[in-house]
């Protein structure tokens, strides 16, 4: 795939994750609604929460991908939001059993790791190999679980 494949491409298919939310309706194990996205379209910005995760995959892709240390870049982003959504699966814990359930909090927290742990190997995986393409495929794997299930909501269900 080209650059632009990858830019318009990527920001596409996170557009449609993040816009899978309003389509399924309530939070469930297949769109469980992502807590930064849940807070925007509370807040009044139903529509404006489909773009937020492209404009930020657009923005990471603009400044770091041509970079030599574009590798480096995605590993510290997968790290620091992998380190950041286990702190908030320690605090929200409870209401996620309470609320949602026990299966339901278990089965997003072990989507979430499988999905950092997925991400995590190809870029390291492509940092090994000096595979562009594989560095790139993590970085959007990366924004497509920011999207979809990482700081998932877990309080009552809406």
């Amino acid at each position: 795939m080209t650059g632009k494949g990858w830019f318009f491409g990527g920001a596409g298919l996170l557009f449609f994750v993040s816009l899978s939310m309003r389509l399924f309706g309530i939070p469930n194990i297949l769109t469980p609604y992502p807590m930064p996205l849940f807070f925007v379209a509370v807040m009044g910005g139903k529509y404006i929460f489909p773009f937020i995760t492209p404009l930020l995959y657009i923005l990471v892709l603009k400044i770091f991908s041509n970079s030599r240390h574009f590798s480096k870049v995605v590993i510290f982003l997968i790290l620091a939001f992998a380190f950041l959504n286990f702190f908030y699966f320690l605090n929200a814990w409870d209401l996620g059993v309470q609320y949602q359930s026990y299966e339901y909090a278990q089965f997003i927290a072990i989507e979430n790791i499988v999905g950092f742990l997925i991400a995590l190997t190809m870029v390291l995986a492509g940092h090994i190999k000096k595979s562009h393409r594989l560095i790139l495929t993590a970085n959007l794997t990366l924004f497509i679980l920011l999207s979809w299930c990482a700081f998932p909501y877990l309080g009552e269900v809406l």
